[in-house]
């Protein structure tokens, strides 16, 4: 990134760039307003003397991010699953793998199927109410949350 572009013009360039493609292709976000996009970019900052990676993230993306993790985790308390290979699991094609993998819910596949449609709707409600808040807020803001995958110190 060059010294004359902000972080919120990268973001912006970046929305336009996938929006088309979410227009082209009749997504749920393909009529959203920018609200902004950034979703675990990664980045190197110098923090403490050190060169570290950051994940960047939009506040209410690292929030949504959580709430799908907890419906996820409902669901399959609701509905215990498993995702296991079909048929034509890792069968060559074209130069590639087909990927054959579906979910076993003992018997219960359509309540499984039918709850992930519904939650996912709501997911998508959510999304937009939370991205519209973070982004209608008073004073722009950064958060900071520090966690380490390694030991170093």
């Amino acid at each position: 990134m060059t010294p004359n572009i902000s972080l919120w013009d990268y973001d912006h360039a970046d929305f336009l760039f996938h929006q088309t493609d979410r227009q082209q292709h009749n997504a749920p976000q393909a009529d959203w307003p920018y609200l902004g996009e950034l979703s675990g970019r990664w980045a190197r900052l110098e923090y403490r003397g050190r060169m570290i990676y950051a994940s960047l993230w939009m506040a209410w993306s690292y929030v949504a991010m959580g709430l799908e993790e907890a419906g996820r985790l409902k669901i399959e308390q609701m509905v215990p699953h498993e995702f296991v290979p079909g048929p034509k699991h890792m069968k060559p094609v074209k130069g590639g793998f087909q990927w054959d993998m579906h979910a076993d819910a003992g018997g219960q596949e359509a309540v499984l199927r039918e709850l992930e449609r519904r939650f996912f709707a709501y997911l998508q409600e959510r999304m937009r109410a939370l991205a519209e808040y973070f982004t209608q807020a008073d004073q722009p803001q950064v958060y900071w949350i520090e966690k380490t995958d390694s030991p170093d110190p």
